[in-house]
């Protein structure tokens, strides 16, 4: 049946045979190299969108003693830009400090536009909680940025407060819904991070509103309990550790000295047992 056509005459016949195939019209067929697999589902997570350009952004910064000094200068700086250029292109802002179980600040900047909309939508509208990025709000920003609590840390505090909002959000809290979430931490946290019952509902409002949750963590790369919390852990902050940058300064400094000292003092250190390294 094939005629001279050699390949065309199979291609016109494998065209043939798919098409009847598909119609379930062949008679029988054989199968060879093939075999029966059970299909194993994918876990498939749909694109979101944003429903605008630029969406709110829900920031929760760590502020417990671990993070004095250095690591906490750095991340307020983080947070301060990134809501300075959030503010600016007129994206609603929510920022929650917390450390241990009772010390929880928060702060809401909403830009002009934002909050007339908001008055709009309510029946009665009441003065915004925030304000355009002028003076006021810069100084609100910057006043809520030099505050830190330095005791324990309670990352389910805020994150429970965040939730509230974002999962029943009243007249005021109606522009922060469908926001993502970034926590910002060295990691330093309870194992496990939340309770069950809060831990639920993060699941469940994750599955129904599809937001994320992105973690900065402050600190030399390496498993936390952050990682249980967050889709995805962003570590570009590393190599601005504070520790880190003193070993490396201190590493440096070795090099120095050592590159300075007689050639049978280096001849020395390159062969001696290493315990605490040359002095």
């Amino acid at each position: 049946e094939g005629g001279g056509g050699g390949g065309k005459g199979r291609a016109g016949l494998r065209r043939l045979f798919l098409s009847r195939l598909a119609e379930r019209r062949l008679l029988g067929y054989a199968l060879e190299g093939w075999a029966e697999a059970s299909g194993r589902p994918r876990r498939r997570r749909l694109a979101r969108l944003p429903r605008e350009r630029g969406g709110p952004l829900v920031v929760c910064l760590d502020t417990s003693h671990s993070m004095a000094g250095g690591r906490e200068t750095i991340a307020k700086s983080v947070v301060l830009e990134a809501v300075r250029a959030a503010h600016a292109q007129g994206r609603p802002c929510l920022l929650f400090a917390f450390s241990g179980a009772s010390d929880l600040a928060e702060l809401r900047l909403t830009p002009a536009a934002r909050r007339g909309a908001s008055k709009r939508r309510r029946d009665a509208g009441s003065g915004g909680a925030g304000g355009s990025m002028d003076r006021r709000s810069l100084t609100r920003l910057l006043d809520f940025l030099a505050c830190g609590f330095g005791g324990g840390t309670d990352v389910a505090s805020p994150l429970r407060r965040a939730l509230d909002v974002l999962e029943r959000p009243d007249g005021a809290d109606v522009v922060y819904s469908g926001a993502d979430l970034l926590l910002v931490s060295d990691g330093e946290l309870p194992d496990p991070p939340l309770d069950p019952p809060t831990a639920e509902r993060l699941r469940r409002l994750r599955s129904r509103q599809g937001f994320e949750v992105h973690g900065l963590l402050v600190g030399a790369p390496r498993p936390t309990p952050l990682d249980q919390l967050c889709d995805e852990v962003h570590t570009c902050l590393s190599r601005f550790d504070p520790l880190a940058v003193m070993r490396e300064r201190s590493a440096a400094r070795r090099e120095e000295r050592l590159e300075a000292a007689p050639a049978w003092r280096r001849a020395a250190h390159r062969t001696a047992p290493a315990r605490g390294g040359w002095r």
